[in-house]
């Protein structure tokens, strides 16, 4: 028995049961599930789990969830810790990229009441086999209201590992409120892994105006680590904006290592753009460490455009240091150019 979407009746028993009344809104139905616990199980914790519109592809079906030991992947906990363990068959190709997912939310019982925890985001078109708790399946409540519920348990939240589970969760929900919370995360008063996950999902969901609220951050940006996670989020963005910003950074900001990441995506992007910015940072940076992660930036593109680049900067660049790191880059490919170039230097 499969549970798809959270409607499938005749699921009910073990460790399953549905608290999908129509009359009740998303938080009626969590209190419901807090009272039904307490009457019934002894312990801590329960589960609650309901499935929201993503950003994606659009399918006709979401996640599977069943109380079958027969399925693909497992859910259980370890305190307020939530796990998925997969045992997925080596040749199952199953396409994962489904607009409808299923959260499932981990409750710590205090009182009358409970605290959500921990929470984890299901695939869709994946099964899960639910272990050790009982899951309260809450139906399909809308983005607005799935939305509000989360967002509110992010604001009452006591703990940042709480607090980091629910960012992933609000970020995929196809909202225009998404990119500004992840904006208000990111450069409020939060601790710095919390903001640094807030960057790392307004550059990875997709979310509406994720570049302009990546850009706003940027702008005022000062922490080392906040402006790597910049350039990570800028390189997801996959876009020619991004790669502006990448560019900038790599010119501007004063945090050595910093740039180097910033040249580092800036060879993978290997845009017309990103070569010609590549090529200036390696004639004209004052820092012989930028110079050389141009330079291997520029190593890393196929040999038509990278060895003609090296191939000039060994001929004409005035440091030492720099025509060497050229050389020892050319010294990798297996190319007739490079040879009739060490040829000519080392024989005339």
């Amino acid at each position: 028995s499969n549970l798809v979407s959270g409607t499938t009746p005749g699921l009910e028993g073990k460790n399953i049961i549905l608290l999908d009344d129509a009359s009740l809104n998303l938080v009626q139905r969590v209190e419901k599930a807090e009272k039904a616990f307490a009457g019934k199980f002894k312990g801590e914790y329960f589960l609650t789990g309901y499935n929201f519109e993503t950003r994606g592809k659009n399918v006709t079906f979401g996640t599977f969830i069943s109380s079958s030991d027969m399925r693909t992947s497992k859910i259980s906990h370890d305190g307020d810790s939530l796990h998925i363990y997969h045992y997925m068959d080596a040749g199952d190709d199953r396409d994962t990229r489904y607009d409808k997912r299923m959260v499932i939310f981990l409750h710590k019982r205090s009182g009358k009441r409970s605290e959500v925890v921990n929470a984890v985001v299901l695939r869709g078109g994946t099964q899960y086999k639910v272990d050790g708790l009982p899951l309260y399946l809450l139906g399909n409540p809308g983005v607005d209201e799935s939305f509000k519920y989360v967002s509110g348990l992010f604001k009452s939240a006591d703990s940042e590992k709480s607090q980091k589970r629910l960012i992933s969760v609000l970020a995929i929900h196809d909202h225009k409120d998404a990119s500004p919370f992840l904006y208000q995360a990111a450069s409020g008063n939060h601790g710095l892994n919390l903001r640094k996950t807030a960057v790392f999902w307004l550059g990875a969901s997709g979310a509406d105006k994720g570049f302009y609220y990546l850009k706003k951050l940027s702008e005022k940006a000062t922490e080392k680590k906040i402006i790597k996670s910049l350039i990570f989020a800028f390189h997801n963005l996959d876009s020619k904006e991004g790669t502006r910003e990448l560019i900038r950074i790599a010119k501007g900001t004063s945090h050595i290592s910093a740039r180097k990441d910033a040249i580092f995506w800036l060879g993978q992007r290997a845009s017309k753009e990103s070569i010609g910015s590549l090529k200036d940072m390696v004639e004209s940076d004052e820092s012989t460490q930028v110079k050389s992660s141009a330079i291997f930036a520029l190593s890393q593109l196929d040999n038509d455009k990278s060895i003609p680049i090296l191939i000039d900067i060994v001929k004409n660049n005035r440091n030492p240091k720099v025509r060497k790191k050229a050389m020892f880059w050319l010294g990798q490919k297996d190319d007739k150019r490079v040879i009739d170039l060490f040829e000519n230097l080392l024989l005339k």
